[in-house]
């Protein structure tokens, strides 16, 4: 629980340096051999980490005295080298901030070519010794996600794996307690989010990226269907200093594209008739050479059989006033084929996003026809 009346440094040191720092200071306790009880509980503080970032089991007589910590070496946030393990890792830290599966295999190479330079890389020779692990304590969209696949195969470190490790332990260490209590405000501040959205159907929480990812995440975790990696892909943005977040449920990558065709859900806040509200929109994305008749003539094509489809789909379904027709935003033609408002008091939060997943799935197999011919 969080101790009250007690300023913590962390609030006021909110870089992804200072979180740097303490995941630094935390993994050096076990470069040492401690005598008193608060120092061993924080190496098995350091230890329950590196059990999760390699999802193993450990001896902890192969890592206490047998570890070095590396702090902005390389550029590289955190790296530790557990010379016990013959294993080196790398920790990517994030707050806000993105990562690129590039940058770590870049990370990878400069540890193989410079083993020499640092102590305990002597026995580094391959990259199936060095682990990667992501610790990020703000939002984790799709883009994050694709530092767990190959050849990066990073864990994700969120909040709240972080918090829950934190809690198992009680120790009298002021700079361990600031941060546990950190942590824990973060966590306690997304599930009364989470609470208003759902609860009492708060429609402003749908204006922040916490709120556009709990509902997001909502439909993901009950059931709504993808052609996407078999799942759905978050993305989260700005325009304009407004919050959006997309929800990607069909890609398809052309050989000949740079990027992917998409379907995918959009949710902003928008003005509509003179009025600012959520807006979530169904959109396609068609990326197309601008200079081509026949590029541009296909995707008419596609975004009326589009169109044409959620119209008649839309009637077996029980969205009430919800519903924006399209024709009162042209502006928008040729992205968005669907769109729904959403207003306090006119539909439950939960019972619109039960509905919304049933509507999808019932959609899904003839857009990812639409979009694949």
């Amino acid at each position: 629980m969080e101790r009250t009346g007690i300023p913590n440094i962390f609030k006021y040191g909110t870089s992804e340096l200072t979180q740097d720092a303490y995941f630094a200071w935390l993994f050096a306790w076990l470069e040492e051999e401690y005598e008193d009880p608060d120092s061993k509980k924080l190496q098995e503080v350091g230890i329950s980490f590196l059990k999760k970032i390699l999802g193993k089991d450990i001896n902890s007589s192969k890592i206490i005295g047998r570890t070095k910590v590396y702090r902005q070496k390389f550029r590289i946030d955190v790296i530790i080298s557990l010379k016990g393990l013959n294993t080196v890792i790398i920790i990517e830290d994030k707050i806000h901030g993105k990562d690129s599966v590039e940058k770590q295999e870049k990370y990878s190479s400069k540890i193989l070519n410079c083993y020499k330079e640092i102590n305990g890389f002597s026995n580094i020779r391959s990259k199936e010794q060095i682990q990667h692990a992501y610790i990020k304590t703000g939002l984790v969209d799709g883009e994050d996600l694709l530092l767990k696949k190959e050849p990066v195969n990073a864990p994700i470190i969120n909040v709240e794996i972080i918090s829950q490790i934190l809690n198992g332990f009680q120790i009298n260490n002021d700079i361990f307690n600031a941060y546990k209590d950190f942590i824990d405000e973060k966590v306690s501040k997304r599930k009364n989010c989470k609470k208003l959205i759902f609860d009492e159907s708060k429609f402003d929480k749908l204006k922040t990226h916490e709120g556009q990812q709990l509902f997001f995440n909502y439909l993901i975790d009950n059931g709504l269907q993808s052609i996407s990696d078999n799942k759905p892909y978050l993305k989260l943005g700005t325009s304009r200093g407004k919050p959006w977040a997309e929800l990607w449920i069909v890609t398809h990558h052309k050989p000949d594209r740079k990027f992917e065709d998409a379907v995918f859900y959009r949710l902003e806040k928008r003005k509509y008739k003179s009025e600012m509200i959520n807006y979530l929109s169904i959109r396609q994305y068609h990326r197309y050479d601008k200079e081509s008749y026949s590029d541009f003539h296909s995707k008419k094509i596609r975004y009326k059989k589009l169109d044409h489809l959620v119209e008649k789909q839309l009637t077996k379904f029980s969205f009430n006033n919800s519903i924006s027709p399209l024709s009162d935003n042209p502006k928008y033609f040729g992205s968005d084929f669907g769109a729904f408002i959403l207003r306090d008091g006119q539909i439950n939060i939960e019972s619109f996003a039960d509905e919304l997943i049933r509507f999808n799935n019932s959609i899904l197999d003839d857009v990812q026809k639409i979009i694949f011919t």
